[in-house]
């Protein structure tokens, strides 16, 4: 809820910071829906990663639609190689940044009217992460104007990151992810950016996360200011990013001593996994993946090896195997008893 006591600080100038590969028509939405914004940020900083084309020259009518409403679109790019540099792109953008309040806002996102105003009433020295929701393929059809009533019914609310009713200081530091975030200048400086050693997919936001954590810098939850979250095919299983998904889990345990595992929420695995043992998303979505390691990280390393003993050691699965056989040996001589004959 925006307080009226608090109001934002008309003089603190707002960049919105956007990295992307490819996702020109993601992009478009996202800058039509700045556009649109109760309270409009000063510029957008659009950090391209090698696309065939440049991203803001393939959105030139989004563009003009931000700069007619006062918003600044630059574009700047970073190098690079095998992998996507996430980390690398982030910092520059950050560099790139007018003023000293900044809005991390990934390319897939669209923002709610009232994105930038709730982060900019809810600007404080610290982290602040925004509501996400998440829209299904079909969800063009059914926002066909792209209002904030339409895109809240086409989509959910995401099953792990926060969603308070009112605003939070809460230390859920496993659960941060740079899908949309605030900060100011100085705490981003502070945190030192993002680690550029952590190359493609998985755990940089995390270990962003633990660094401001181990800086005793604060982390809030704002009720407002939806990112809304748009569709987009993703491979699966996620052999291209498996490399850089493993290199960095690597990377993240040397750095913090915690392997952090998750999972594709398909065949038994809900079955077996646990919430307070394991962390699960939607099958084949591996931005989600990668963005699950801070959940699973957190997880109490003894609670998942006491449920791996009680449930599914050897003695116990060949226990539970030897009674299921038994049961269907027992049904099949009951269904082989001739009717009207007992057994004497």
């Amino acid at each position: 809820m925006i307080d009226p006591n608090h109001p934002a600080d008309d003089d603190m100038t707002t960049t919105v910071v956007t990295i992307t590969k490819d996702r020109n028509e993601h992009l478009e939405n996202l800058m039509l829906g700045l556009a649109r914004s109760s309270v409009l940020p000063a510029s957008l900083v659009v950090v391209d990663m090698a696309s065939k084309r440049s991203p803001v020259d393939s959105c030139r009518d989004a563009r003009r639609e931000c700069e007619r409403n006062g918003i600044e679109v630059a574009e700047v790019s970073v190098p690079v190689g095998r992998m996507t540099p996430l980390a690398a792109a982030r910092n520059a953008g950050a560099t790139a940044a007018r003023g000293d309040h900044l809005i991390f806002l990934d390319v897939d996102c669209i923002p709610a009217v009232d994105l930038v105003e709730h982060y900019r009433r809810g600007h404080a020295p610290g982290l602040v992460c925004g509501p996400v929701r998440y829209l299904g393929p079909g969800w063009r059809n059914e926002c066909p104007a792209m209002s904030d009533e339409h895109l809240t019914v086409a989509s959910d609310q995401h099953p792990v990151r926060p969603a308070p009713v009112v605003d939070v200081t809460e230390p859920s530091y496993n659960l941060f992810w740079s899908l949309s975030f605030a900060t100011d200048r100085q705490t981003f400086d502070a945190i030192g950016g993002f680690d550029e050693r952590f190359v493609g997919y998985g755990a940089e936001d995390t270990d962003f996360a633990y660094t401001a954590r181990e800086k005793q810098i604060s982390l809030r939850w704002l009720a407002h200011g939806v990112a809304f979250h748009q569709w987009h095919p993703s491979s699966s299983p996620p052999t291209a990013h498996l490399e850089s998904i493993v290199a960095n889990a690597q990377r993240f345990h040397a750095k913090w001593g915690e392997w952090p595992m998750v999972g594709f929420s398909r065949g038994a695995l809900p079955t077996i996994v646990a919430a307070d043992v394991g962390a699960l998303v939607p099958g084949g979505d591996v931005e989600a993946l990668s963005l699950a390691i801070g959940q699973a990280a957190a997880i109490d390393r003894a609670r998942c090896r006491q449920r791996a003993v009680t449930h599914f050691s050897s003695e116990t699965m060949t226990r539970a195997y030897a009674q299921h056989y038994r049961m269907l040996i027992a049904r099949s001589s009951e269904s082989r008893t001739p009717s009207g004959i007992a057994g004497g």
